[in-house]
């Protein structure tokens, strides 16, 4: 039971403060993990890609869409390396990916 100038907060009590340690733990390790999902946009505001990151590298599924919300492409990624990868037209056949380019959010914007 926590208490809070003198009042009982009931937010905690018997074993919710060993869970909400727990809790607690989990949160600071994924902020500290410095994972992340950047999502960019159409001007319509349809989703245009979703990409997750760890570490500043591609890490895990990206998918991109067409302005229509349909799926174009999905891909798995590994520390930046691309494992696997599919690609889909407008009306949802799946069809051959061009090449991807991959830069991490450390690399420069320029090139040297």
């Amino acid at each position: 039971m926590i208490v809070f100038n003198n009042k009982n907060f009931g937010l905690l009590d018997g074993g919710g403060v060993k869970r909400a340690g727990i809790v607690c733990f989990l949160i600071v390790m994924a902020g500290c993990s410095r994972e992340e999902v950047r999502k960019e946009y159409y001007p319509s505001g349809t989703l245009k890609s979703e990409m997750r990151y760890k570490h500043g590298k591609l890490n895990g599924i990206t998918r991109g869409y067409y302005a229509s919300g349909k799926l174009k492409a999905e891909a798995v990624f590994q520390e930046d390396k691309l494992v696997s990868a599919s690609c889909y037209d407008e009306t949802g056949n799946k069809i051959d990916c061009p090449p991807f380019n991959v830069r991490s959010e450390d690399e420069n914007e320029s090139p040297s």
